[in-house]
């Protein structure tokens, strides 16, 4: 009698942690045509978790632009495959990609604290790092190089590394194809 009751709570756990699943793949799935996109931004700061979202969107929209969409074919990841294969695997296009990073506040992490950081990811994780002082400040005063940022931590979560080329680099660049 006593295995029964646990197969059974181990089971619902199986279901709930589908269930959950489930839901944040809805949550955060790639938008249809006419239909608002979804982002997974976790700041509890509302103004910042806004800017971010909006910096997402525009950055969505410009990806859209095929001068923009180049920046996938122009950087590869570790392998010297381009970022555009890395898309291909995950079947978005670059702008639903955005949708499938989780954006947190990152004002407890190291890189924060440098000067001019408004966000970070690791080469191929979706999980990006807002420094929300410096990234709030940018949103409202330049809000297209917000979204140049966005852009940018996106191509180092499909494998993008840095140095080279170095962070200033890479955002000139993303500035120069998707800023016009």
């Amino acid at each position: 009698m006593r295995g029964k009751p646990t197969r059974t709570i181990a089971a619902g756990g199986r279901a709930a942690l589908f269930v959950s699943a489930i839901a944040l793949v809805v949550q955060i799935s790639p938008a249809r045509a006419g239909e608002e996109r979804v982002f997974a931004v976790h700041i509890s700061q509302q103004a910042t978790a806004r800017m971010v979202r909006n910096a997402l969107e525009g950055a969505a929209q410009r990806l859209e632009r095929p001068h923009c969409q180049e920046l996938f074919d122009r950087y590869a990841d570790a392998e010297g495959r381009p970022l555009r294969a890395s898309l291909e695997r995950a079947g978005v296009s670059g702008a639903a990609y955005l949708s499938l990073l989780v954006f947190y506040d990152g004002s407890r992490k190291p890189r924060c604290a440098r000067d001019g950081t408004f966000a970070a990811a690791e080469a191929g994780s979706r999980i990006v790092w807002i420094c929300p002082e410096s990234f709030r400040r940018l949103a409202w005063s330049r809000p297209g190089t917000a979204e140049a940022i966005v852009i940018h931590e996106a191509l180092h979560s499909l494998g993008l590394g840095e140095n080279p080329p170095s962070s200033s680099e890479i955002t000139a660049r993303v500035s120069s194809a998707c800023l016009q």
